[in-house]
């Protein structure tokens, strides 16, 4: 039943018992992590145990994690992130996922933005409350 799973929702979410998750629903294709604790989000990209994930929304989740995070490379389509701690470099978002086609940021600490940043497949950018930093020039291409 689990092995068939197509969603993954959680709140506070420990390194240790993602490993499980991971292994028992290998086809999850969106998950929702609430205040997932240091480790995990860096576990799930790591071991790249869900494939075929392509909606990823993290709230309360470490921004120095998701910059290390997705630099494995994803087939993230969709990215959703809220009250996001720390600073997210939006320049390492679109290097590490070029598929993403929707970006959504909602009260994130901060978004940083050191160099001029291009988002191939983008059709939809949303940001709610930024505070940017060093904001340079957003270009979508459609």
């Amino acid at each position: 039943m689990f092995h068939e799973r197509r969603h993954f929702h959680d709140r506070h979410t420990q390194e240790s018992s993602i490993v499980a998750v991971c292994e028992s629903t290998p086809k999850v294709e969106s998950c929702y992590l609430d205040s997932p604790h240091v480790g995990t989000l860096e576990e799930i990209m790591n071991r790249r145990c869900w494939k075929e994930l392509s909606f990823l929304k993290l709230s309360k989740c470490r921004a120095e994690e998701l910059n290390r995070s997705l630099s494995v490379g994803s087939k993230l389509t969709s990215l959703e992130l809220v009250s996001c701690r720390g600073t997210v470099n939006l320049c390492t978002v679109a290097e590490d996922s070029p598929t993403l086609v929707e970006l959504q940021l909602f009260y994130c600490g901060g978004i940083y933005v050191p160099r001029k940043l291009t988002f191939p497949c983008m059709t939809r950018c949303q940001f709610h409350k930024p505070q940017f930093q060093d904001f340079i020039k957003l270009n979508v291409h459609t």
